[in-house]
């Protein structure tokens, strides 16, 4: 985002915020920089109230690390256990009601470690490989071809060190017409 603080009259320069202002000429500044100049009635800054600014103001201002799980604790610790607002459906703090409280944004992994609700992580060892979706064959180089290819002709196949043939399918019977003997028999 850009922002830029001019000088106003009467003075015609002024050295601050390690720039040299001149009367009537924009100059380019960080958010910082504005929001410090924006108090200061010689100065006329730009692009301090468009939503990006005011996103990344309140990024900054928002607690990190241990900083922040220490706010989700303190605004969890203040929730009235009768109010149904401040709970989500599987009975955790909301994290609308957290985020309303604290005013900025928390995420529900946030809210989570904060009052050590975290799940368990899974055992890289007990995972196993997943399975190719259905109407899907690994063939033996590694390429992945569909069932109807495997069906048009016979296919060798290699998954997880086994090697299979894929035999093909029948075609599919041929549609029957209806016997127009019967038309009408049945009424309706």
């Amino acid at each position: 985002m850009s922002y830029t603080a001019e000088l106003l009259p009467p003075l015609l320069s002024i050295n601050t915020a390690g720039k040299m202002f001149k009367k009537g000429v924009p100059l380019p500044v960080d958010l910082a920089v504005a929001q410090k100049l924006a108090e200061n009635p010689r100065f006329h800054v730009t692009g301090l109230h468009s939503r990006t600014a005011v996103e990344e103001a309140a990024y900054h201002a928002r607690p990190k690390g241990e900083a922040l799980m220490q706010a989700i604790r303190n605004a969890a610790d203040r929730f009235d256990v009768d109010d149904d607002d401040n709970w989500d459906r599987i009975g955790k703090h909301s994290v609308h009601a957290l985020s309303k409280a604290l005013g900025y944004g928390v995420s529900g992994e946030e809210r989570d470690r904060a009052l050590g609700q975290v799940e368990p992580s899974v055992d890289p060892e007990a995972v196993t490989r997943p399975r190719p979706a259905a109407g899907r064959l690994d063939t033996a180089d590694g390429r992945v071809e569909s069932t109807a290819a495997a069906r048009a002709g016979a296919l060798t196949i290699k998954r997880h060190g086994e090697t299979a043939t894929a035999k093909p399918k029948a075609p599919p019977p041929d549609i029957v017409e209806p016997d127009p003997s019967t038309a009408g028999a049945i009424s309706g």
